[in-house]
């Protein structure tokens, strides 16, 4: 497909739309003729842009506009756009007068590399994945690059230390009036991009994977950019937890991280017995890399292994893995009884099978403390809630042996038993029906 940008229905060159749907009741903008997008201080200067360590942008860039002469005062969204060239810019315009063609690639395929000055198959333009109502346009340094990498190809194994001519313009068009829209003038100003890293992966390989060395749907990736400490979990069926580990994929010979260098897996025991399940505080064993050609191919196995979600950490600098049962999904309780404490993980219902959002618990509330609501997550009163009601107000109910169940909402209200007289208190809440059940055990 032909590189389209939709901006609400722009009046690109004709002079369509002219209905507003700007109410009658309120001043009619005129359709702007005027829109300058000015050249940067430093438009002269190579922009270059780099990442931290961990791969966030250090730079930005910033853009100024007029407001466009719409005769009296309104607030437009502005839209950054970029190509290779002005000319560029020309051509993509007259490219929105005409038919969808499909067999015209949107991005090029292939291994990311292209000789110099190849643009086949690339994009004319790209828009800037950020808008502003603010005539001082500040460009998060990622964002743009993004859209020049788009129209350049640069990639990973094809971006240099070397400067692009980036041609520039903005579009604004002020909400509910596309007969609004007007493109500003072009610029051209040189750049240097980058590419963001991403974590690096290692492919689990094995019984549970089908044994197919060139699939990646299992995978562990670092935690931070560099630091080659990998995590993941999955749901490891019964009588397949065999596997392990590729840096890359397609060659059984190379790259691989295992138990031992001979092909024969190692079983998981703990003190010298066989297990069925991993313990939550997990097991911790040595792993070989790859090192002056020698291959360790030795998997890690648990024979009579019955199913379930591991937890896996492979740490490449001390050459250790961990394997532990995974944590099931939580929701955290939040209340009298835990001390109001919106960062304490100690108090939480966990999910009883993966994916039904059926979470259950048993706490032991004392007298007076019945008073309590859910979180998704901890470290925010405002986000995450789960209660009786939407306002900040206790509900008042009544558990019993035979169980209360009662609505739940988004919001922060409390279930409040006034009467309660301390002792154990089952609850199981259900995200699909969104009810909780209380039980007096």
């Amino acid at each position: 497909m032909k590189n389209k940008l939709i901006i609400a229905s722009m009046a690109l060159l004709g002079t369509a739309g002219l209905t507003s749907c700007v109410a009658d009741t309120e001043p009619r903008l005129d359709k702007p003729t005027e829109f300058v997008l000015n050249m940067p201080a430093l438009g002269n200067q190579l922009y270059v842009f780099d990442a931290d360590a961990s791969g966030k942008s250090i730079n930005d860039i910033t853009f100024t506009v007029s407001q466009p002469n719409y005769g009296v005062a309104a607030t437009p969204v502005y839209s950054v756009q970029v190509a290779r060239s002005e000319a560029d810019f020309a051509k993509w315009d007259e490219e929105q007068k005409l038919p969808a063609d499909p067999d015209t690639p949107d991005a090029p395929e292939g291994d990311g590399t292209r000789a110099e000055g190849d643009y086949t198959g690339l994009p004319l333009t790209a828009m800037v994945d950020q808008t502003t109502t603010n005539a001082v346009i500040t460009l998060d340094g990622e964002k743009f690059c993004n859209a020049v990498n788009a129209v350049y190809g640069l990639t990973m194994e094809n971006v240099k230390d070397q400067p692009h001519p980036v041609a520039v313009r903005v579009y604004a068009e002020v909400e509910n009036a596309p007969y609004s829209g007007i493109w500003s003038n072009p610029i051209t100003i040189k750049v240097r991009s980058y590419i963001k890293p991403v974590p690096d992966k290692i492919y689990i390989i094995g019984a549970c994977q089908g044994w197919d060395i060139s699939k990646d749907a299992m995978y562990l990736e670092e935690t931070e950019i560099g630091n080659r400490i990998y995590v993941g979990d999955y749901t490891i069926p019964a009588g397949q937890f065999m596997f392990r580990f590729y840096d890359e994929l397609g060659s059984w010979d190379h790259f691989s991280i295992g138990s031992q260098v001979n092909d024969n897996p190692i079983d998981i025991t703990v003190n010298g017995e066989a297990i069925t399940e991993l313990p939550e505080d997990g097991i911790t064993l040595p792993c070989l890399q790859e090192v002056n050609g020698v291959n360790p191919k030795g998997s890690w196995n648990i024979p009579d292994w019955k199913g379930g979600k591991v937890h896996i950490e492979v740490n490449l600098n001390t050459n250790e893995v961990t394997f532990a049962a995974g944590q099931a999904k939580k929701i955290y309780v939040v209340g009298a009884f835990t001390g109001w404490d919106i960062n304490s993980n100690k108090f939480a219902l966990r999910e009883t099978e993966e994916g039904s959002d059926v979470y259950t618990g048993t706490f032991t509330i004392a007298a007076g403390d019945f008073n309590f609501r859910f979180y998704r997550s901890l470290g925010d009163w405002e986000t995450g809630s789960i209660g009786s009601q939407e306002p900040d107000a206790p509900l008042p109910i009544s558990v019993t042996s035979a169980g209360t169940t009662v609505p739940a909402v988004n919001g922060k209200g409390n279930w409040q038993d006034e009467g309660w007289a301390g002792g154990d208190c089952s609850v199981s809440l259900d995200l699909n029906t969104m009810q909780v059940t209380f039980v007096k055990l």
